[in-house]
């Protein structure tokens, strides 16, 4: 087979796998230098026992480098992770070294300890990172600090951006001009944090949000999504932030699975998932978690905070509905899909 199909099938190992093949023969030897693909993970080092950590780490370190510096060919995508590094300036530099090889996928996934502990350094990202015309799909799975370049452009080629902020640190994603597919992370750890979720995009058109904090912590966070041409939304919220929503003129599809029975006793904040419900319209498909349609987890206040069944029949069941498919444990009220069942039942007849 020609190196371009065998470089194509080593792409899917782990790079440390792949540059041992160049052992089987002379054929082999030096195929890995032209791999499209560099995927890096420590943990195979960590499996090397008779060192200590210090060597262990610099052995993956050296590793890294010699890759990224052992030839010119353009990588299609640069994968790390990684536990621990001795110097996040490590990073910087090998960020930069993908990018100057017209890398098109970037991936990193870096444990840099306790956000709230002293000494705590997030992750920076070299500046070329934001102006690659390369670079089309990028996962951040860490604590990164985000710079807005001067020229008002951020990530100029960037459709899908998987991204986790840990810390007030919101990137500004309406000046990415072509991203198309969004997933954030956000953990809310910190009830000091009064920074808002912002996401305005013109050219978004699916989005994943997931927040995370204490589940019993009040909060007045707030998240904004603006997105004319947005057709997909994912929110998991197990905090239950407050939602403002303009412009979902193209959404067809949504998934809200948001957990507020622990806050019944709140009237205003058990309210914010019917408002952001009362924004979802023209849907061709809804998903809602057993959270949202009624109190799974305390019995004893079903009746008086669970399901309430509508006064008149909602359009889209007369309608406009063709499937409704219902997933239920053994010990979940049966409320609803008794409901159903009385609207199928007059349909039928």
């Amino acid at each position: 087979m020609p190196d371009s199909v065998l470089c194509h099938i080593l792409s899917f190992l782990p790079t440390e796998a792949a540059v041992r093949t160049s052992i089987l023969s002379s054929r082999w030897k030096f195929v890995w230098t032209s791999l499209p693909n560099l995927m890096f993970n420590d943990k195979l080092c960590y499996r090397r026992s008779g060192t200590s950590e210090n060597d262990k780490l610099t052995r993956f370190e050296n590793f890294v480098d010699r890759m990224l510096l052992s030839n010119s060919v353009s990588i299609n995508k640069f994968s790390l992770h990684c536990r621990k590094l001795r110097y996040l300036s490590r990073l910087k530099f090998w960020v930069a070294l993908a990018i100057m090889r017209n890398v098109r996928e970037i991936e990193v996934n870096l444990r840099v300890g306790d956000p709230f502990e002293e000494g705590y350094e997030p992750v920076e990202l070299p500046d070329c990172i934001y102006n690659s015309e390369t670079l089309e799909i990028l996962k951040l799975e860490s604590d990164f600090v985000f710079k807005s370049p001067s020229s008002g452009i951020c990530f100029p080629r960037v459709k899908k951006f998987h991204v986790e902020i840990h810390k007030p640190n919101m990137p500004d994603f309406s000046i990415c001009p072509v991203l198309e597919d969004l997933s954030i992370v956000a953990y809310l750890l910190d009830i000091h944090w009064d920074a808002d979720i912002s996401i305005s995009s013109q050219t978004l058109k699916r989005l994943n949000l997931i927040i995370e904090g204490p589940m019993f912590a009040a909060t007045g966070h707030q998240a904004t999504i603006e997105a004319p041409k947005l057709e997909s939304l994912h929110v998991k919220d197990d905090t239950l932030v407050s939602y403002l929503v303009y412009e979902l003129h193209s959404l067809c599809d949504a998934c809200i699975d948001i957990y507020y029975t622990c806050v019944r006793n709140d009237p205003d904040r058990a309210d914010r998932a019917l408002q952001l419900l009362k924004k979802l319209t023209n849907l061709k498909s809804l998903y809602l978690s057993h959270g949202i349609i009624c109190d799974v987890n305390d019995p004893e206040r079903y009746e008086e905070a669970g399901w309430i069944e509508p006064q008149f029949v909602p359009y889209c069941l007369q309608f406009n509905v063709k499937k409704i498919e219902i997933l239920y444990g053994d010990d979940d009220p049966l409320e609803p899909v008794k409901y159903l069942l009385k609207i199928l039942e007059f349909w039928i007849k």
